[in-house]
């Protein structure tokens, strides 16, 4: 582990310590940072900062492991009839993906999961 890698190990585990530290005191997250000298704007920021390393954390125990982690593109070719009822349009963030009906259950799996990554 690089020491970009530590520093940030120590910063999280002190904000979650904080955190901690507010939610049993039963306060308001007001009065918890006047008490101790923060900044309401800098708790939320630690909290979401917290919230993104769970979230990467659990992605990367249920990622698939691939040769040098490296992104994977395979074409996917699917035969269908010109009129399909039941097509979806999925947007998140700035991306959108139109799913059609028939399409195969891993292959949505695998777009949405790779348009959360992207947002």
């Amino acid at each position: 582990m690089d020491t970009r890698n530590i520093t940030r190990e120590v910063r999280l585990r002190h904000w979650a310590t904080l955190i901690n530290e507010k939610n049993d005191s039963g306060k308001t997250i007001k009065a918890f940072c006047e008490g101790h000298g923060l900044r309401p704007k800098t708790y939320h920021y630690w909290q979401r900062k917290l919230r993104e390393a769970a979230y990467l954390e659990e992605y990367q125990s249920q990622k698939p492991e691939l040769p040098g982690d490296v992104p994977v593109f395979a074409e996917i070719g699917i035969n269908r009839p010109k009129s399909i009822s039941g097509d979806i349009t999925v947007r998140i963030g700035g991306i959108s993906c139109e799913i059609r009906n028939g399409a195969e259950k891993d292959i949505i799996e695998n777009t949405l999961c790779a348009m959360s990554l992207l947002c």
